[in-house]
């Protein structure tokens, strides 16, 4: 049988605490954010999985200043697939891309919508 070290009962004596105040979500829909053991290490969630995808999403939005859209949400308004736009801008019916350090392709605003 294995025993638990005392680093382990803290770090689950520690989860139990977070999940028991009851983290509620930052973007205010009123979810109960989830504390897992490796929160204890990188710092504790502000949004729920959901909620962290939008937030994140805005982020991007922010940085880019409204200025961008990304490769998605261009293909969204489009009613196309994403493979589908890659084409057209390959064929050079759509004007060329910048790409983002992560490889997401930004379209300026202005020239597609």
């Amino acid at each position: 049988m294995a025993t638990i070290s005392a680093d382990e009962d803290e770090v689950d004596r520690w989860v139990k605490e977070q999940n028991a105040k009851g983290r509620k979500c930052a973007c205010g829909c009123g979810r109960t954010v989830a504390v897992l053991r490796r929160h204890y290490w990188m710092g504790l969630p502000k949004f729920h999985g959901e909620c962290r995808h939008k937030a994140m999403h805005a982020k991007r939005a922010s940085v880019t200043g409204g200025k961008y859209i990304n490769g998605t949400e261009l293909a969204r308004k489009l009613g196309i697939s994403r493979t589908t736009l890659k084409r057209w801008v390959e064929a050079g019916k759509l004007p060329k891309p910048k790409k983002s350090i992560s490889g997401m392709l930004l379209f300026k605003r202005a020239a597609v919508c």
